[in-house]
């Protein structure tokens, strides 16, 4: 099991120490087998109304437990594709949990499946995400 908390130097929304309006998300995983989660208390600015989180905010929470599927591992990379399936609204009053995955990888493509989940379990969102991962051999 490895962790990854918000670090400084690192301004980004959804794992970064030094953005002042960021949600600065602690992932756990397996490097091993290519495994990110996350759980958290949703805060109320991210709603796109009736006590629901906008679905750009439900993009970005998927993007980012897919990205840290790579950081995991060692590995950085940036989003060349994100397909979302919204299954059920994503509610502001409890927990969700955010997992992902990595399916496979060919070369510097890799490919992720991730997911919001609520309590119980149910799948709320889910994306299958194309990951290019730096060269870090020059």
């Amino acid at each position: 099991m490895k962790t990854l908390a918000p670090k400084t130097g690192n301004s980004c929304f959804g794992c970064g120490a030094d953005n002042p309006l960021g949600l600065k998300l602690t992932f756990h995983g397996d490097p091993e087998k290519g495994t990110a989660w996350t759980e958290f208390l949703p805060p109320h600015f991210l709603a796109g109304g009736a006590n629901m989180m906008h679905g750009g905010f439900i993009a970005l929470l998927l993007d980012e437990v897919s990205s840290k599927v790579l950081s995991m591992q060692g590995k950085r990379g940036v989003t060349r594709n994100l397909e979302i399936s919204y299954q059920k609204p994503v509610n502001l009053s409890g927990p969700v949990r955010l997992e992902g995955s990595l399916i496979r990888h060919e070369g510097r493509k890799h490919f992720i499946k991730a997911r919001i989940l609520n309590p119980g379990g149910d799948v709320l969102a889910e994306s299958e995400a194309l990951f290019l991962v730096f060269n870090t051999s020059s």
